[in-house]
Order: structure tokens, then C-alpha cells, then sequence
């Protein structure tokens, strides 16, 4: 991203995001953000310039994080607890 695109994120994600400190976000090389998000239990692909983010998964059960490549391919991962 060149500092002057701009990332659209919902209402409704901003206000879960607020509440778990449990996400994560990860960028590929077109600037397109992915957001994995525990509390909703669902990746979202945030278009790099804005746009309408899409559900990109969906049931992801403690969602805790996320990695991309530069070509765009992506996972997510599951919260582990140790005790």
C-alpha cells in the first residue's frame, strides 16, 4: 500500500474487534487485509482502497490468527490453551 488507500471495516466488526483482544490481521502484497475474528468466529477480506469486505470463512471457532502470502493465499488459525 502506498500510505494513501484507505481500509474499510464495518461497523459491526469494529465493535467486536473492540471487544476480544483475541484477533488478528494479516496484509498480502495488493493491500487486501484479512481479519481473522474470534468473537464473530469468521475470517474477512477487507479489499485493499475500501470497499465491501466479504465473509472469507466462516465457523472458525476461536479464531485467533492469520497468515497470508503476497499472492493472496490465506489461513487462519484456532486459539490453543496450555495450562
Amino acid at each position: 500500500m502506498d500510505g494513501s488507500s484507505s481500509i474499510h471495516v464495518s461497523q459491526r466488526d469494529r465493535d467486536a474487534m473492540a471487544k476480544e483482544d483475541d484477533d488478528a490481521a494479516a496484509a498480502d502484497g495488493g493491500g487486501n487485509v484479512y481479519i481473522a475474528d474470534y468473537g464473530l468466529s469468521e475470517g474477512v477480506k477487507v479489499p485493499a482502497g475500501g470497499g465491501s469486505q466479504t465473509t472469507v470463512g466462516s465457523g472458525l471457532t476461536e479464531a485467533s490468527g492469520v497468515a497470508v502470502d503476497e499472492a493472496g493465499k490465506f489461513s487462519f488459525a484456532k486459539k490453543i490453551s496450555f495450562w
